[in-house]
């Protein structure tokens, strides 16, 4: 399933994880149960990962904070996914690790600039949602906040390394744009 190459790297990682072979095996079943067939193309998507810095805090964030079930990994791993649900998953990975695999370990770590992408989640009560993280002290970039413009009503926070989070829920199509609506026509979305 993986070139000679890709494992020796995976040994690599695996190491503190516990045996290869135990590490292989799962490997092995996660790709084959985290993959989405993409129409068309014959593409899948295994799974969004983000390379983290603060691997432990990002964990218990997804784990604890937003309630993800934990599918592979534990504090003080390299690696770690969350289940979105079905056969869709999150993934964080050390980006020290990932930097040395594609040779970028002499590049900036971070450089202040505006988000290059969201992670987004999407449930059905987010004002309930938005009163269990406060309560919790999350510190959220901004409030739930309506968006007829995208047909959403959203908050955003961000994780312990900094990567933005959406968590959004569908507004009523009576309270989406005049615009949207005829855009969403199109689409179906009556």
């Amino acid at each position: 399933m993986f070139s000679a190459e890709v494992m020796e790297r995976l040994e690599v990682h695996t190491k503190s994880v516990g045996s290869f072979k135990k590490v292989k095996a799962g490997i092995d079943r996660r790709s084959m149960l985290m993959t989405r067939e993409v129409d068309g193309g014959g593409m899948k998507l295994s799974c969004v990962r983000l390379m983290v810095t603060r691997f432990d805090d990002c964990y218990r964030f997804y784990r604890d904070t937003l309630g993800l079930k934990v599918t592979w990994g534990d504090l003080g791993d390299d690696y770690a996914s969350f289940s979105l649900g079905g056969t869709t998953y999150l993934s964080i990975f050390r980006r020290d690790l990932m930097a040395r695999d594609v040779r970028t370990q002499g590049l900036p770590l971070s450089a202040v600039s505006q988000d290059a992408f969201a992670v987004v989640f999407q449930v059905d009560d987010l004002d309930e949602l938005h009163g269990r993280l406060t309560g919790a002290g999350v510190e959220l970039v901004n409030p739930p906040i309506d968006y007829p413009d995208y047909g959403i009503r959203a908050m955003h926070l961000r994780d312990p390394d900094g990567n933005l989070v959406e968590i959004n829920s569908q507004l009523s199509l009576d309270k989406w744009s005049e615009e949207l609506r005829v855009e969403g026509k199109k689409y179906g979305w009556s």
